[in-house]
């Protein structure tokens, strides 16, 4: 009945205390019981110290966790924290208790039970794949390789940990496809790594929409390659430097509906050339140009300095409207974009913000607001990007969460009709049960969704509660 506080030593000193005391047992039993209940009663006494392992780990790893700090940096703390508490916890029970499996157990839920959590109101899984997105970007110190590498097998190790996989699975998806299409991954290699590394612990199935999106770069490569050859043979000039990606919308995160939009000028020549071209490759298959996700780099010549800004397609299509005037009004801009007044003014909001455009009345764009050029504008870097008019992080979450309820839904339903054309007839309990334990690979599904799916399928034909039983259930072949 020790407890860790009356250790010098911590942890270490703990469970070196456990191990002895459990082996001063083992030998009282084999003293004093006779052989046939020598086993029974260590059983009973590696249970009590597993038992108080558990709550010391618990309370050790929450410890850890209180002693983080919230800023941008949290990502960060939490993963190399829980690496370090894992790694050290599963050295010491290895060493003091030989790694016997009921031990390395009740660590394993221990330190799930401690990763699992809400920390500064996101989720361990969030809080992963955040900490993944910021390793895997390109730094301007050129971080090497070896440091990289290091740093994934430490996020692989915190996800073994992790209940809600599938959660860290679409956000990691989703800043994989942003780091792709923007080109600030820090090397293609190592993206493949991280790949390799989430194949290797959770599976093909887990990483095929990420594998896809990396042949969809190799592709797109070829095809740009190709294109320019095809431009050459034409003898058809372009007035733009053009890179493409074609990219497959089953495995990449692209909206559903495109956002209505104009094609400046600048792009028409561009855009025609390369949909007829690929028309005749692919004459089976639609061309769908998600101009949201484009970055363009524009050259702003109207000021003192040469500059050159990376920016949205969209908040382009909107700053080549001042090439020839130096005024505009909503409504003027609103015409010749043909973009949605809302997604309009999350764009002129943008520009106004970095200082290009100047908005009067100042304050928050709206429709009665007049633009100008700003032709006084300055920046310490002659090459800079701009802030794209999108989702906040936070609502990226949501949207990731959103689709993850959906995607668990069809996962749940598909389990279901899976358990229950094995079984043919089972009690509601039972697969409640059997679902829970198929489904937690990914997650732990909450009864009250698993019973929403149940009554889909039931509303489906896929099932039907039996005549004996409203509580039994039977497969229809």
């Amino acid at each position: 009945q020790a407890d860790v506080t009356h250790f010098e030593h911590g942890t270490s000193e703990y469970l070196r205390f456990l191990a002895k005391k459990l082996k001063e047992e083992e030998d009282r039993n084999h003293k004093f019981l006779p052989q046939s209940l020598c086993k029974d009663a260590s059983a009973v006494c590696a249970e009590v110290i597993i038992k108080k392992l558990k709550e010391h780990l618990e309370t050790t790893g929450t410890d850890v966790l209180k002693k983080l700090k919230p800023g941008a940096d949290v990502p960060t703390q939490f993963v190399e924290a829980m690496y370090k508490f894992s790694t050290q916890h599963s050295e010491l029970v290895e060493d003091v208790f030989k790694g016997k499996a009921h031990f390395l157990e009740t660590l394993n839920r221990a330190v799930q039970a401690v990763l699992n959590i809400t920390l500064f109101g996101c989720k361990s899984s969030e809080w992963l794949a955040q900490y993944c997105d910021a390793v895997m970007r390109k730094k301007p110190d050129r971080t090497p390789d070896a440091a990289v590498n290091e740093q994934l097998d430490k996020a692989v190790t915190v996800l073994k940990y992790i209940y809600e996989t599938d959660i860290f699975q679409t956000i990691y998806c989703r800043s994989l496809a942003k780091r792709l299409i923007r080109r600030v991954s820090h090397s293609m290699e190592a993206e493949e790594w991280m790949i390799e590394k989430l194949q290797q612990s959770h599976g093909t199935t887990f990483t095929r929409k990420m594998e896809h999106m990396l042949t969809d770069m190799r592709v797109s490569e070829e095809y740009n390659v190709k294109f320019k050859d095809y431009l050459k043979q034409w003898d058809q000039g372009l007035q733009t430097d053009f890179s493409i990606l074609v990219i497959k919308t089953a495995a990449w995160p692209v909206p559903r509906h495109m956002q209505p939009f104009a094609i400046p000028q600048e792009l028409e020549k561009t855009v025609s050339l390369f949909s007829g071209y690929y028309n005749q490759l692919n004459n089976t298959k639609k061309l769908i140009w998600a101009f949201e996700m484009s970055d363009v780099e524009l050259r702003l010549n109207y000021l003192d300095k040469p500059y050159i800004a990376t920016m949205g397609t969209f908040q382009m299509a909107v700053l080549v409207q001042f090439s020839t005037r130096d005024t505009a009004s909503f409504s003027e801009l609103a015409d010749k974009t043909m973009a949605i007044k809302a997604d309009l003014v999350k764009q002129l909001q943008s520009l106004t913000d970095a200082k290009l455009l100047l908005a009067s009345p100042p304050g928050p764009v709206n429709e009665n607001t007049h633009f100008h050029i700003n032709k006084d504008y300055s920046n310490k870097q002659t090459k800079f990007r701009l802030a794209r008019a999108s989702q906040a992080s936070q609502k990226e979450v949501q949207v990731a969460h959103q689709e993850n309820t959906e995607d668990r839904k069809c996962f749940l339903q598909a389990a279901v009709v899976r358990i229950m054309k094995i079984q043919k007839v089972l009690h509601h309990d039972a697969l409640i049960q059997e679902t829970i334990h198929q489904c937690k690979v990914r997650f732990v599904p909450d009864v009250p969704m698993i019973k929403h799916c149940i009554d889909g399928l039931i509303e489906r034909d896929y099932i039907e509660r039996t005549d004996d039983s409203m509580s039994e259930y039977r497969y229809i072949a």
